[in-house]
């Protein structure tokens, strides 16, 4: 029979095995839903380790193959095992963010009760130790996973979106207008272009994506720089890229948005300005003249959505990105763009 308070200890339960207070805290965190069940399991040990499943008698043995560790506990394998360690240095490097001290039996709850840290701090890690865990699942069905760098950059910018709207709640207003993707107009296709800069690392990665009259995803691509001197020319790179897609398609009438105003004045300035992206500008210039018609204008961020995944969806160790047909981690924004179903 399973021994409920001793796996309750190990996770930092309250000898009582009331969790109630804890379930509060928890819920009133700036993270998705999933991870808040998540972490429910780990504070309640109803998270299926090999230690859990062992003490169960669902697994004959409790060690953890991966690293050798003689027992896979919910603790080891999301703080201390080789591949954790790994994850967390390079979650230091990207976003500042280091895993504190931890005390053996109470991590958990001095992690969901904000004691350990808090704030964006206490998201990122939180959500880490999510993605570890469904990385170590990807692990033991067999799928191939992706760089740890990759993982990393997908829980800072879930936290970083998930703290922009928060930050940016305000109370409520009479109904406005919000500002939403517009299709073109039948015959043309839309070309939305989004770049990300890396200022630490002076690197960047530029994301476009076709869609029609009817908002449906045409092509995509994304391609990773090595060398990169600011965010303007990162965006300025997006959009020729963007138009470079868009050629390699045959399209003929092409609407291109970008999310960075800076970019689109320098483009409407024209012969007058002396820019960095000078030259970056004549060529999107002499690509436009490809088309039959063509237009630049700027685009709101939280419109811009599509272009800022797939931009986001490179690195080093993962380049370039070319979509024939919309992936998976789009078809939220696709939806909510224009509220119609995106052909599989």
């Amino acid at each position: 029979m399973l021994d409920e308070a001793r796996i309750g200890e190990a996770v930092g339960l309250e000898a009582d095995g009331s969790g109630s207070s804890v379930w509060g805290n928890i819920w009133k965190l700036q993270v998705p839903p999933k991870v808040k069940v998540f972490w429910w399991r780990v504070i309640h040990a109803f998270l299926p380790s090999l230690q859990v499943l062992h003490r169960k008698h669902v697994e004959p043995i409790a060690n953890y193959e991966v690293c050798g560790a003689e027992s896979e506990s919910i603790r080891h394998m999301l703080l201390e095992c080789s591949i954790a360690r790994v994850f967390w240095e390079a979650t230091k490097t990207n976003t500042g963010v280091k895993l504190p001290a931890l005390h053996q039996d109470n991590w958990a709850h001095d992690l969901a009760e904000g004691r350990a840290v808090t704030g964006d701090g206490q998201q990122i890690i939180m959500i880490g130790m999510y993605a570890l865990w469904t990385l170590r699942n990807k692990r033991r069905h067999g799928e191939i996973l992706p760089p740890v760098q990759v993982a990393v950059q997908w829980v800072a910018d879930l936290a970083y979106d998930l703290g922009q709207a928060t930050r940016h709640q305000t109370p409520p207003r009479p109904a406005t207008q919000q500002p939403r993707w517009e299709c073109p107009q039948d015959g043309w296709l839309k070309c939305n272009t989004d770049g990300a800069f890396y200022d630490r690392s002076g690197q960047g990665a530029t994301g476009a994506v076709l869609r029609d009259s009817s908002g449906n995803f045409i092509r995509g691509s994304a391609k990773w720089y090595d060398h990169c001197l600011d965010a303007l020319i990162v965006e300025a790179l997006a959009c020729r890229d963007g138009l470079r897609l868009a050629i390699q398609f045959g399209a003929r009438r092409v609407w291109l948005e970008s999310d960075y105003q800076q970019l689109i004045q320098l483009w409407q300035a024209r012969s007058s300005q002396r820019s960095t992206i000078a030259t970056v500008l004549q060529e999107i210039r002499e690509l436009s003249l490809v088309f039959l018609e063509f237009n630049f204008s700027f685009i709101p961020r939280n419109c811009n959505k599509v272009a800022h995944s797939l931009a986001k969806r490179v690195t080093a160790d993962t380049r370039p990105g070319l979509w024939t047909y919309a992936p998976a981690y789009v078809l939220d924004a696709l939806i909510a763009d224009c509220n119609f179903a995106p052909n599989e």
